[in-house]
């Protein structure tokens, strides 16, 4: 099992809750691997479409305001960040004042 922990002093409810979203992100992604992987050691498929059921599970949150659906699309948007299928994909990071960062590539 993962366990998500976080500590801050100057935002604890903040933290707390953000550990609690995170816990249930792991736990989701946990048990999904085992029911859809048979229990494979990798964090989704490039023959998923990720974009498309995230955006599913918003429209359906926006729809609902089932928060369990916010779940969903924080799972399936990293699914799609590790996994992602679009043409121009890259990864762009910027600092505070907007600057350009050196790219760096996920494995």
């Amino acid at each position: 099992m993962i366990w998500v922990k976080l500590e801050s002093k100057k935002f604890p409810v903040r933290a707390r809750k953000l550990q609690s979203f995170m816990q249930q992100m792991a736990n989701r992604i946990v048990v999904g691997s085992y029911r859809h992987e048979k229990g494979k050691d990798n964090f989704g498929h490039r023959s998923q479409d990720y974009h498309k059921r995230l955006k599913k599970c918003l429209r359906d949150y926006e729809t609902t305001g089932n928060l369990e659906k916010l779940l969903d699309v924080a799972n399936y948007a990293a699914l799609e960040f590790y996994n992602s299928n679009h043409p121009l994909q890259h990864f762009n990071e910027k600092d505070s004042q907007g600057k350009t960062q050196l790219n760096q590539e996920f494995v």
